[in-house]
C-alpha cells in the first residue's frame, strides 16, 4: 500500500533539495528521518517533516505500522519563483529570484515475516458491524417472539395459531447493542 504526503511553495532552490534524494530513498521511513535530522542542509528539515507528515498519514488513513515504512521516493518539482529587487548605485537595481520547491513523499508499507495482522479498512470494519447489528436484532426478535403451545389434538392446525413476532422496543436494543462512544454525526451531538 502507498501512502502520500505533498508539500507545495516550500522556501527552498530545488537545485539543493535535490542532492539530498539519494541518501534517502529506499530506507526505512525512521531511519531516513534520522538521516535528515543530522544533515546540515537547508532543505534537509521540510523533506524530514514532509516524511513525518506521511507515517501520520499511513498510521491514521491505512492503520499501518511506522516501522513497516519504507520511503519509496522523494519527488522535488520546481514552484513559481518570487521576483524580488535590490537598489544598487546609479539608481539601477538587482534581480534577487526567491525559489520555491513542491515536494512529494510516497510511503510503502511492507508487511514483516513475523507480523501476519490483517489490516481492516474501514468498509470492512463497516460491513463487520452491520452484520453484527443484524445478528443482535434478529437475536432479540427470536428472545421477544411467544412461543406456539403445543397441542396434541388435530384439530388445531399450525397454520390456524396465528403469531407474529414481536419487534423490541428501543430500551431492549439499546441494553442489547450497547452504548455508542464517540462523536457522531450533527453538530455537538455525543454518543447516545
Amino acid at each position: 500500500m502507498q501512502v502520500t504526503a505533498t508539500a507545495k511553495f516550500v522556501r527552498n532552490s530545488p537545485r539543493k533539495a535535490r542532492l539530498l534524494l539519494p541518501t534517502i530513498n529506499g530506507l526505512p521511513a525512521e531511519e531516513a528521518l534520522l538521516q535528515l535530522q543530522h544533515r546540515p542542509h537547508a532543505s534537509a528539515k521540510p523533506i524530514a517533516k514532509l516524511i513525518s507528515s506521511a507515517v501520520a498519514n499511513a498510521e491514521h488513513n491505512h492503520s499501518l505500522d511506522k516501522r513497516d515504512l519504507v520511503v519509496e521516493s522523494v519527488t522535488v518539482d520546481q514552484g513559481p519563483t518570487f521576483k524580488r529587487y535590490k537598489p544598487v548605485s546609479r539608481g539601477r537595481s538587482q534581480n534577487i529570484r526567491r525559489k520555491t520547491v513542491h515536494l512529494k513523499v510516497v510511503l510503502r508499507g511492507v508487511e514483516s515475516p513475523d507480523d501476519k495482522k490483517t489490516t481492516r479498512t474501514k468498509k470492512a470494519t463497516k460491513k463487520v458491524t452491520d452484520t453484527a447489528k443484524k445478528i443482535i436484532k434478529k437475536q432479540a426478535e427470536e428472545d421477544s417472539a411467544p412461543e406456539v403451545p403445543k397441542t396434541t389434538s388435530k384439530a388445531t392446525d399450525v397454520k390456524t395459531a396465528k403469531h407474529e413476532p414481536q419487534t423490541p422496543n428501543r430500551a431492549e436494543v439499546k441494553q442489547v447493542v450497547g452504548r455508542k462512544t464517540g462523536r457522531q454525526t450533527g453538530r455537538g451531538k455525543q454518543g447516545s
